[in-house]
């Protein structure tokens, strides 16, 4: 027997909003939430913290190379999911960036997820395509994800 793999084209149902709040690429993107949000409050105070801190980073950064790929093979491909992991992508860096900075931190995080929500905003679902159309190489390869 032959296994055909699907392909997201291939896909005819309409998931309504639980469905696609319970993917398994967003409970991916819940339980990377979860890791920052205690790695944030663990701080990294102490060199103990800052273990445990780096191990639960560590964990969100495996899982944020996971939820794609999930999101691609189940065919579970949602514009909440795109935005889930870019947000949680930022909360990262919001972290790491108040954990090096202190309270300046708050400017670039300020800037970076302004830029998010507005081009996320213009460009709909299809924002990493739409909005950087007509941009410079160098950026549309970075935003290209490996899909140019």
């Amino acid at each position: 027997m032959v296994r055909r793999r699907t392909t997201l084209s291939q896909v005819v149902h309409n998931p309504s909003k639980k469905q696609v709040l319970l993917f398994v690429p967003n409970l991916v993107g819940y339980a990377r939430l979860a890791l920052v949000g205690a790695a944030a409050c663990i701080g990294a105070e102490t060199q103990s913290a800052a273990l445990c801190s780096y191990w639960l980073f560590l964990g969100n950064f495996v899982l944020d190379g996971l939820d794609g790929v999930l999101a691609r093979r189940l065919c579970q491909v949602s514009a909440f999911g795109a935005f889930l992991d870019v947000a949680v992508d930022c909360f990262s860096r919001a972290v790491v960036w108040v954990w090096a900075v202190g309270p300046a931190a708050t400017v670039p995080v300020t800037l970076e997820l302004l830029t998010f929500v507005c081009t996320h905003k213009g460009g709909g679902a299809a924002w990493r395509t739409g909005c950087f159309r007509d941009a410079p190489a160098w950026v549309r390869a970075v935003m290209a994800d490996g899909e140019a």
